[in-house]
């Protein structure tokens, strides 16, 4: 045979021996040629090497022939080494080959040496600028190592080849996207239009739409790719994906449904479905996948700490069996407690949640947010407001900068009576997060520790961070008073009536009936609705007959009646009898209270956050009762009955309790709100499962003062508002004042509980009692 012959038929140890040693006269440049590549492909390329030189390549077809049967055999052979060491002699063959040279940069790639590979390619690129495959393949590499700019630099000068080249309008595809380059979107419209597609350009337009938010086109080239074939589980999460951006929920379940159909036993699609099901708020969907992998989840670091996040969202009791077998096994993690944490506190357990905290921080597994977590569940749980500030301690010297952590240490301390530390830990809260709620909390640390010059300063120079809001126009007013700067205060206050008095009708009986939305500031949490809506059905012992929703309208609407009625009487005084048009029995309703101050001693009218709360003021002063009223509402109001207020917004505690004592010597009725305390360091106590703000104030001067009490509330019944009352327990003879205390506030808050009665409207669910039901 001939040694042509022999090279076609891969006979390289008979082409070895008929070509010999060659050397001398003998060797020609086409018989060592041949003796090369049968030691390359017998796996002896060094020998190869040291017997080749560049000049027996400078003929093309010599080359091409070494390039096919030596280089790419290698690589063909597994042998990527011998393929780079081959390839690299050829690269560096005269005349330079950008072919040759590309094709050591794709094996330097190919055998782990990406840089060297690359740069190989871009030499590659300037010889043949014009080379389409060349500018695919350097595209790639620059991807492939990161250089992400460059890419797409290279990608937007070759894009309009993408057409005739599929591989290129993928690689410009990923480079452009990886940029967020605007050209992604006009490349991706362009190739709707196709006749034809590739299936992974296809998967790969899909996954570019996504990151554009283009969702339609997501699930265009997604079904294109399935049409060709294609059936990958990234295709069904891509489609997934687009039917939540587009609120499509049923069809993003089936997509999902067959992610896990098509790979029941991938742990990490099943974490990877059950976290797109909670990103996109489907907790039903989320906790029914985790259900399904309660048993393997453990198998899987991921899908363990997503399934307890998925069934402890659901209040799954499943989540309580992963979280007590991780803390069993050790493998309770800092970040899987915290998860476990607050799985826990929000099912109220309390005690779970401060067990797994501890144990965990016991171990050596510390984080900020699990000693604010362990902090919480102590607030939460009533044991120990002390231990809580240790903790909250111990989460800010691992994170002094954290606002979250510093904001609940400051209030905890304003709740403790510690009004300066609070204050000064505070003024880090609103430097770090100065937002309407922060400077509020430090504008009361201030005042409560008497530095009411900086408490009304703080709130005036924030006024940007504030808004335009309500509540700070009313909390600044009442700062200014206490600081004695009476101008300021009453131009803050006139702003605050102009702006509340353009949301108003003109007549009451129309601004009820067209009552404005809530602005954010009083918006009722859905927290707080859903416990009112669980207690009413509790307390009934049935769901009310209308149904949640329309309950849940009707406590909102109670909340904006009551608020319209104050508009109403700091923004209209002059037109209160508008109001009076819905108290029709007002004096027959408050004759029991009159009758009860004929014995001259006064008479404390106990009252609190529910119901129409600011028609009784108007109740008691139109049906002649002598009566003073406790409230925030600043004395240089122009409300009907201000002549009637002890104001709570410029006086001491001490101050205000001697204007009570001095309304009940003189035989009036004083109307407060008992579960209203002044100070935030007021302790509280447990009302229908809930930790809630009292104060003994009230029941306590009710002993010592032997005055007649009652509780009393107004509500609302077939359109019209009605004066509620029952009378509080007096002390007996030789009662101790624990015993009374204790007596009364059960009385109090019983007939608090026996309020839900009169239905959702008059429940109010705003302020004083409501404030921690969260």
């Amino acid at each position: 045979m001939t040694q042509a012959e022999l090279l076609r038929a891969g006979m390289w140890t008979e082409l070895l021996t008929h070509v010999g040693r060659g050397r001398g006269s003998e060797s020609t440049a086409l018989k060592r040629l041949h003796r090369a590549i049968a030691l390359a492909n017998l796996g002896r390329v060094d020998e190869a090497l040291e017997d080749l030189s560049h000049d027996v390549l400078v003929d093309p077809a010599q080359r091409k022939l070494f390039r096919q049967l030596a280089v790419q055999a290698a690589a063909r052979g597994g042998r990527l080494g011998d393929a780079v060491r081959l390839a690299g002699f050829l690269a560096g063959a005269e005349p330079k080959s950008a072919e040759d040279i590309a094709l050591f940069g794709n094996f330097l790639i190919r055998s782990g040496r990406p840089q060297e590979g690359a740069l190989e390619l871009e030499t590659a690129g300037r010889l043949r600028p014009d080379d389409v495959d060349i500018a695919c393949r350097r595209i790639r590499a620059q991807i492939g190592i990161a250089a992400f700019a460059q890419a797409a630099q290279l990608a937007r000068q070759y894009v309009s080849h993408a057409p005739r080249m599929p591989q290129l309008a993928k690689q410009c595809l990923l480079a452009l996207t990886r940029e967020k380059d605007p050209l992604v979107s006009d490349l991706l419209s362009e190739m709707e239009q196709w006749a034809t597609l590739p299936s992974d350009l296809a998967v790969t337009a899909a996954k570019s739409a996504m990151e554009f938010s283009l969702p339609r086109l997501a699930i265009i080239f997604a079904e294109k790719a399935t049409g060709l074939g294609e059936l990958s589980s990234d295709l069904h999460l891509i489609k997934a994906q687009a039917h939540l951006s587009l609120h499509e929920a049923l069809s993003a379940r089936d997509q999902i449904e067959a992610v896990v159909r098509l790979k029941p036993e991938d742990l990490k699609l099943a974490a990877e479905c059950i976290s797109l099901c909670l990103r996109a708020g489907m907790a039903d969907e989320a906790a029914a996948l985790a259900r399904r992998y309660v048993k393997r989840c453990y198998e899987n670091p991921r899908l363990l700490e997503l399934s307890m996040l998925a069934l402890a969202r659901a209040g799954d009791a499943a989540a309580a069996e992963i979280i007590f077998h991780m803390a069993g096994s050790g493998t309770l993690t800092a970040s899987r407690a915290l998860l476990a944490a607050r799985y826990f506190i929000r099912l109220k357990r309390f005690q779970d949640a401060i067990t797994i905290c501890r144990q965990t921080i016991d171990a050596g597994h510390v984080s900020a947010r699990l000693h604010l977590a362990l902090a919480q569940a102590l607030i939460l749980s009533g044991e120990s407001f002390e231990r809580a500030v240790e903790q909250l301690e111990a989460a800010r010297d691992l994170e002094p900068d954290d606002p979250a952590v510093l904001k609940i240490l400051g209030r905890l301390k304003l709740g403790l009576g510690r009004f300066e530390d609070a204050a000064e830990i505070l003024k880090e809260v609103v430097d770090l997060a100065p937002g309407g709620r922060n400077i509020f909390l430090l504008a009361r640390a201030l005042r409560f520790s008497r530095r009411y010059q900086e408490a009304a300063d703080v709130l005036l120079s924030r006024n940007d961070d504030l808004g335009v809001t309500k509540n700070w126009r009313r909390q600044a007013t009442a700062a200014l008073l206490h600081a004695g700067r009476e101008d300021e205060a009453a131009s803050l206050y006139s702003d605050l009536i102009e702006l509340r008095s353009a949301r108003l009708a003109t007549d009451f009986r129309s601004h009820l009936q067209n009552l404005p939305e809530l602005q954010e500031e009083d918006k009722i949490p859905e927290a707080r609705i859903d416990w009112a809506w669980n207690t009413t059905c509790r307390l009934a012992g049935a769901p009310p007959a209308e149904g949640q929703a329309a309950w849940e309208e009707k406590a909102r609407w109670g909340f904006r009646a009551d608020r319209a009625i104050l508009d109403w009487l700091e923004c209209r005084p002059e037109r209160v009898g508008e109001i009076l048009d819905f108290l029709p029995n007002t004096r027959e309703e408050v004759k029991p209270l009159l009758q009860l101050l004929d014995a001259k001693k006064g008479a404390l009218v106990a009252g609190a956050h529910i119901g129409p709360m600011y028609a009784g003021p108007i109740m008691m002063y139109a049906g002649g009762v002598p009566f003073k009223v406790v409230a925030q509402m600043p004395r240089i109001s122009a409300a009907a009955y201000s002549s009637r207020l002890i104001s709570t917004c410029d006086k001491t505690e001490l101050d205000v309790a001697k204007e009570i004592v001095s309304a009940l010597n003189k035989g009036m009725a004083v109307l407060m709100t008992v579960d209203a305390a002044m100070s935030p360091a007021s302790p509280r106590v447990s009302w229908e499962g809930v930790s809630v703000g009292y104060s003994d104030f009230a029941p306590a001067l009710v002993y010592r003062k032997r005055v007649p009490s009652i509780f009393a509330c107004s509500y609302w019944k077939d359109g019209t508002i009605h004066f509620g009352h029952s009378h509080l327990p007096s002390p007996g003879e030789d009662e101790t004042q624990e015993s009374f205390l204790a007596r009364w506030r059960d009385a109090y808050f019983a007939e608090l509980s026996a309020y839900f009665k009169y239905g959702a409207e008059n429940l109010r669910l705003a302020e004083g009692v409501w404030r921690y039901v969260n």
